[in-house]
């Protein structure tokens, strides 16, 4: 899939590492996620036994833990993610069967995912689904582009045309559209006063959680 920039192709290469993230030729998202599930079960028993297992230590902290060292390491460059519904349907899964660890539930006992959340967003920690966290990051991302100057590549990139069937500037605007920043009609970019967008995007946030998007 040939990308150019000012008018030059950009030359293709093998899968590499780049400031920790997998970058593929393909524009795919599914080889970094395959890493990062496979970096999450080392990370969570890391600190199984210390801290997210620990009944000695208060719930809150637990999962205060569980964001810091197991959501961060999963999620690490998130932003630029061209996602697929399987990719964020595998990370939910791998979410709340460790979340199911972490409050004790046996095998045998059916709860829901949306339980799960509810459960620990009772403790004041703000745990969402994959979907809406990646979301949410996608969008500060967006903003921070946004802010650049003309001449910077991320932003050269987003207002940029990939050929394929992945685009990240679809996802993004689907983004938008999901947490009722752009009409859902609309097919035009969307232009917002930068200077609001960090109160934009909490607003469009609780919104979008007290709207039972899960």
């Amino acid at each position: 899939m040939p990308i150019f920039v000012r008018s030059q192709q950009l030359q293709n290469t093998l899968p590499l590492k780049h400031v920790g993230s997998k970058i593929s030729v393909s524009a795919s998202s599914t080889a970094e996620i395959d890493t990062r599930l496979n970096m999450k079960p080392a990370a969570y028993a890391k600190n199984r036994i210390n801290l997210l297992e620990n009944r000695k230590i208060p719930l809150k902290l637990r999962l205060r833990g569980f964001i810091a060292f197991v959501l961060s390491s999963a999620l690490y460059g998130s932003e630029t993610w061209n996602v697929l519904k399987a990719d964020v349907a595998r990370l939910d899964s791998f979410q709340y069967r460790s979340l199911r660890q972490l409050l004790r539930f046996r095998a045998i006992e059916h709860i829901s995912y949306t339980s799960i959340i509810l459960i620990c967003r009772s403790t004041g920690v703000d745990i969402m689904p994959i979907s809406i966290m990646i979301s949410k990051k996608r969008l500060s991302y967006f903003g921070h582009v946004c802010r650049m100057n003309s001449y910077r590549l991320p932003k050269i990139m987003l207002h940029s045309q990939l050929l394929g069937d992945l685009s990240y500037k679809s996802a993004l605007l689907e983004d938008m559209r999901t947490f009722g920043i752009m009409d859902r009609k609309s097919k035009d970019n969307c232009y917002i006063n930068t200077l609001k967008w960090e109160m934009l995007l909490d607003i469009t946030t609780d919104r979008a959680r007290g709207g039972g998007k899960w």
